[in-house]
């Protein structure tokens, strides 16, 4: 299995971490672990390195942004091109906080030309606030709003983003722990983007994204932890573990009516695909 994205750089996993990487190798078990700021994607560098089944991302998250250096931006080029390294992310549009799409923009940008440059995917994250301020990805498909329109809808954004690309110069990529609309998957996929799926998929109140792991093409999904958060079914309120990504290809396998096999097998291949990994 791959997990398509990992933090067990975390403090929640600082009392058994080599125990559970150790165990992860012996299960044949592969994840990305992601970068959100500067320090945090030299730290995920330096653990890709020292274990086979480990990859890495570089990248800052949006909430982190306001401090970027122009010496950042080099070291962050200079560790995109380790070999280890399989994608920059993850980045995006966070509007669920103080963050608006004015001041994220011109980083996300940026962030995608180091892509080009780097000839790397993008892990893209993606998250907004309702109209009632909730995070609109903890229900997935509600509170979509009229892009423009404070709060704005994250994804509408992202898409609005993407499209201005001209297609051959827009790198592939991943919308990490989706949470749009049906329409917005399509759209997308349409762009050449993956959707993955966590453990917000095995939740009660998943929505209409359950309907969305039904609809799209297979060729088209991953599947991630995002430890130690979002920890699926039967564990929600425990920490999460990339070990737990099995729980979310379960509930895709259900719900799409196939076998688990099928599932596993696919995301494993669409991951190594989209990530080149060796």
């Amino acid at each position: 299995m791959i997990d398509s994205h990992a933090h067990i750089l975390a403090q929640q996993f600082d009392s058994d971490r080599e125990a559970l990487i150790s165990s992860a190798k012996k299960s044949g078990l592969v994840w990305i672990e992601v970068g959100t700021d500067v320090l945090g994607s030299k730290h995920a560098v330096a653990l890709a390195e020292q274990h086979a089944n480990i990859f890495s991302s570089v990248g800052v998250h949006p909430d982190d942004i306001a401090n970027i250096q122009e010496d950042d931006w080099n070291t962050l080029e200079g560790l995109a091109g380790n070999k280890k390294v399989c994608a920059i992310g993850e980045i995006g549009f966070d509007t669920y906080r103080d963050g608006t799409i004015a001041e994220q923009e011109p980083v996300l940008r940026r962030f995608i030309n180091l892509a080009q440059k780097t000839n790397k995917p993008v892990i893209f994250h993606v998250r907004s606030k309702s109209a009632s301020g909730a995070s609109a990805s903890s229900t997935p498909g509600v509170g979509a709003l009229t892009p423009g329109v404070f709060p704005a809808d994250a994804h509408a954004e992202l898409l609005r983003v993407l499209a201005s690309y001209p297609t051959s110069e827009l790198p592939p990529g991943v919308i990490h722990t989706f949470s749009g609309t049906q329409e917005q998957a399509e759209q997308y996929i349409s762009l050449g983007m993956m959707i993955s799926f966590s453990g917000v998929i095995t939740f009660k109140n998943a929505g209409e994204l359950r309907e969305i792991a039904k609809n799209i093409p297979l060729e088209s999904m991953v599947v991630e932890t995002d430890c130690p958060f979002l920890t699926p079914e039967p564990f929600r309120g425990k920490r999460n573990e990339p070990s737990f990504v099995r729980y979310v290809i379960a509930r895709i396998a259900e719900i799409r009516g196939v076998s688990f096999e099928e599932i596993e097998q696919a995301t494993h291949q669409n991951a190594k695909k989209l990530f080149a990994l060796d």
